[in-house]
């Protein structure tokens, strides 16, 4: 990798999701620094509010692949941006953390119903139904304009989207899932989080709405655990009733 045209030392190497990194590569006394997978490299940047920092780096780098004896400078131009970035006040995907990604159950209100999160989507099966949404960063000044939250076209093209922003409030850290064109509502928020269940630390997926962010439903892992716990009100969580 070079940094506005200077050698930095510094080589990376893929082995599926993993990332080894080393240094003083330029000197011919490469030393390993570490191995990481990409996953943990994002959760990383994301969770300490970093994604800025590398976009600003990004615009003086380059990376060049050695295969066979020779280079080659792979297109970046559109990597880990959405194609959707720049439209509707869209500013890219916003990133689900790791510990939060996966299917989860509940049965809780006398409802089964599922939600799933992968890297950058979010999905809810329950008895009426289904549907996914795609997670997106959205720019501040987007429903500044109230034409964009009536605008039928927006609303279309935006349908299947969701906007989501991280909170943190009573001691967990919230990721925050609005309608791209809502204007009124708290949206609905979601955290991971452990419970002692039969006398083990197990960790569930709270989801919470409202102002005060009081307790809708608890999610598990398993279906059978979702069965076992329903309905079930922890000391720790805050709850309407």
């Amino acid at each position: 990798m070079t940094v506005n045209g200077q050698p930095s030392g510094l080589v990376y190497t893929l082995k599926g999701s993993n990332v080894t990194i080393y240094e003083n590569a330029n000197a011919g006394q490469a030393k390993k620094l570490g191995t990481v997978s990409r996953s943990k490299m994002v959760d990383y940047l994301n969770d300490n509010g970093q994604g800025q920092l590398v976009d600003n780096l990004a615009k003086g780098a380059k990376v060049v692949g050695k295969t066979n004896g020779g280079l080659t400078s792979p297109n970046t131009d559109n990597a880990g941006t959405s194609t959707q970035t720049g439209k509707y006040g869209n500013k890219g995907p916003a990133s689900v953390p790791s510990d939060m990604q996966g299917t989860w159950y509940t049965a809780d209100n006398d409802n089964d119903g599922t939600v799933t999160f992968g890297s950058h989507t979010y999905r809810y099966d329950g008895p009426d139904g289904g549907s996914t949404e795609s997670l997106y960063k959205q720019d501040n000044s987007f429903l500044e304009d109230d034409s964009n939250a009536t605008d039928e076209a927006v609303v279309d093209a935006t349908k299947d989207w969701a906007r989501a922003i991280f909170v943190n409030a009573k001691g967990m850290n919230w990721l925050c899932i609005h309608g791209w064109t809502q204007t009124a509502g708290a949206g609905t928020y979601f955290a991971v989080h452990n419970e002692t269940i039969n006398g083990k630390q197990v960790k569930v997926l709270v989801e919470a709405g409202g102002a005060d962010l009081h307790v809708d439903a608890v999610y598990y892992q398993s279906q059978d655990m979702a069965k076992q716990q329903a309905d079930t009100q922890y000391d720790d969580l805050d709850y309407m009733n």
